[in-house]
């Protein structure tokens, strides 16, 4: 139909601009000027020629204009995680000619963003897990448990991927990047102490006194970076207390937040760690230095995510041998979890979103085979478990851990409001320091996170 229009006005319009060249060339003969007549017929011409053209133009701007526009707003950088988003969109409108997914990095103001969101201004979004229990508190976001459960998506993702998006007994959004805590060492320097991977605390403590005997620092953790720090601790609370208090009592006041049971063991046993097993220079150092010195040997274990795999395959040299410890350190006889975990930006749904089942049809792609299967061939583990393969014994180890991961698995500080979390990495810091007792610590950090 579109097509029979537009041939109809380009012969109406062209006529019109033929009559139009007739007549001016009629009044050029009358008033003279060989050059003028020759100018204007050359820019009338044109105007024939072009006009076309423009008809072709608005035909693809209507059919823009008649396309559904999904509003998709991502914390990766576009430049770099959020690529795969653009690659999977591409795939997505190819078979949806009908749709057509706005892709924008996250703005960093969290005030504009909830307003976007409540607003149901963005129609798809990843969020952090801390603002996902925010939103679904003042019922912001879509419950997602039923379109889950219809597509058949329970079983086929991780179960902390979709322990991220959990609140309150219902799903609102389905984690895009599972990652397990580890702690990695140098083979070598493990056989030339004779040290087997520690199981408990004991050993662990008893392997960090081998390496600091033979001259080796045992344990090295970027401390400048305090990420880093609530990162390691993570990996204790997780077995000492667990995630889901911390989900139950999000935004809680100081004295509902001061009796979790396990929380000032688990500062002791990270004092402990701290003490005997961590260089304390180790403070004036990040996590990418960190990183460095254990592929050149200076230390033999460090902590990191599933990500650390990248920067060490980066970094070291071809006959640098390192592995991951396989069964997680038990800090405690009975850990809650044993695995402490993350999964990424949460994808959700605002209640006020205006494509919502369009939405939905996009998310629903995402953790299909064809679209994961783009998000492991850049190098990430994905949240559907088929679409993962390990290359070696290390990847295969770290699947295996993301596997275990649970709701009481999730990172210690993504459970935490904004300003609590940033205190704790302050606290984690005094106490790598010596500068407060591990019983004050979770008292300060409510302190501070009060005023």
């Amino acid at each position: 139909m579109w097509e029979n229009k537009l041939s109809y006005n380009n012969i109406l319009v062209n006529g019109l601009i033929k009559c139009c060249i007739i007549k001016t060339m009629y009044i050029i003969d009358r008033i003279g000027g060989k050059y003028m007549k020759r100018i204007v017929v050359v820019f009338l011409f044109s105007i024939m020629l072009i006009t076309p053209l423009m008809n072709g133009c608005s035909k693809v701007n209507k059919k823009d204009e008649n396309k559904k526009t999904i509003k998709f707003y991502t914390m990766h950088s576009t430049n770099e995680q959020g690529k795969i988003y653009s690659d999977i969109i591409k795939k997505y409108e190819k078979s949806n000619p009908e749709v057509k997914i706005e892709i924008q990095e996250i703005t960093s103001d969290e005030d504009k963003l909830k307003q976007m969101i409540s607003n149901g201004d963005v129609d798809l979004a990843g969020i952090k897990r801390n603002q996902l229990i925010e939103y679904a508190k003042s019922g912001y976001l879509m419950d997602l448990t039923d379109f889950i459960e219809t597509n058949e998506l329970k079983d086929r993702l991780y179960k902390i991927a979709l322990a991220y998006g959990k609140y309150n007994g219902k799903t609102y959004g389905i984690g895009d990047s599972p990652i397990a805590m580890e702690i990695y060492y140098n083979k070598d320097i493990f056989d030339k102490c004779g040290i087997n991977e520690p199981a408990n605390l004991e050993e662990f403590i008893s392997a960090c006194s081998k390496l600091k005997n033979g001259g080796v620092a045992p344990f090295e953790i970027g401390a400048l970076d305090t990420w880093t720090l609530s990162l390691y601790y993570g990996t204790i609370t997780s077995q000492t207390t667990g995630a889901k208090v911390f989900t139950d009592l999000y935004g809680s006041d100081s004295r509902s937040m001061s009796n979790i049971n396990g929380l000032n063991n688990a500062f002791s046993i990270y004092n402990s760690v701290c003490s005997k097993c961590i260089p304390k220079d180790c403070i004036d150092i990040n996590y990418k230095q960190c990183v460095t010195d254990f592929v050149n040997g200076k230390t033999a274990m460090i902590p990191g995510g599933t990500f650390t795999v990248k920067l060490i395959d980066e970094m070291k040299h071809s006959n640098f041998n390192y592995d991951v410890i396989k069964e997680p350190i038990k800090y405690v006889d009975e850990p809650i979890s044993s695995i402490s975990a993350s999964a990424g930006e949460v994808l959700v749904i605002p209640s006020n979103s205006k494509n919502a089942e369009d939405a939905k049809k996009f998310l629903k792609y995402i953790f299909s085979e064809e679209a994961q299967n783009i998000y492991t061939s850049n190098g990430y583990v994905s949240s559907l478990k088929t679409a993962n393969k390990s290359k070696n014994d290390v990847e295969k180890v770290l699947l295996e851990h993301i596997e275990k991961a649970d709701e009481n698995s999730i990172a210690f500080t993504d459970n935490l409001e904004p300003n609590v979390a940033e205190n704790a990495g302050r606290i984690l810091q005094e106490l790598f320091e010596g500068n407060i007792k591990p019983s004050e610590a979770w008292k300060k950090i409510l302190k501070l996170s009060s005023k």
